[in-house]
């Protein structure tokens, strides 16, 4: 359906932790489940990748060492989830520059965690950004807000007023 509707890429998520605890296991599962992927995308021609989430086997950086290894699929880096997770995002992304098909930026907090518009938060954009740029990676920048206490309209114009103003530099 995404090819039909002229898409360039398909992300993905996934891999559901067992209340009994992950195994190594999961991940060989994982990673063949996503190179099926991959290989279902490329056939529509679309460019898959795996975006690392909270609540998922692939939450800590370690956790996405675990994985990227088993799979081929390319890397959706989700700014706010890698931080919760315990990455330093910038960090993430120089580690997997040629992995990287898709960037989601959000900013969020710690303590009481909150989603919040870019540069609002507690993540160093101006250090993401420089990584991104230095992968080589030169394509969409999704800006997301999972969930927002405040005007959705409102948080997009911060959000956008921020990254222009980064983007100029």
């Amino acid at each position: 359906m995404a090819a039909n509707f002229g898409a360039e890429r398909l992300v993905v998520g996934g891999g559901a932790r067992r209340a009994a605890g992950t195994t190594e296991e999961d991940y060989r599962r994982l990673g063949e489940g996503l190179d099926k992927v991959t290989d279902i995308a490329e056939s529509f021609g679309l460019s898959a990748s795996y975006h690392p989430h909270l609540s998922t086997i692939v939450e800590s950086p370690d956790e996405l060492d675990k994985l990227m290894p088993l799979t081929r699929i390319g890397f959706c880096p989700d700014t706010a989830h890698l931080a919760a997770g315990g990455a330093d995002p910038a960090a993430v992304i120089r580690k997997y520059p040629d992995r990287i098909r898709h960037v989601h930026l959000k900013d969020f907090q710690q303590a009481p965690f909150t989603f919040l518009p870019l540069g609002q938060g507690e993540l160093d954009f101006p250090d993401i950004i420089a990584a991104i740029r230095e992968s080589g990676y030169d394509s969409w920048l999704m800006v997301e807000l999972d969930n927002y206490d405040g005007d959705p309209r409102e948080a997009a114009a911060i959000s956008k007023k921020y990254l222009e103003e980064l983007l100029s530099h």
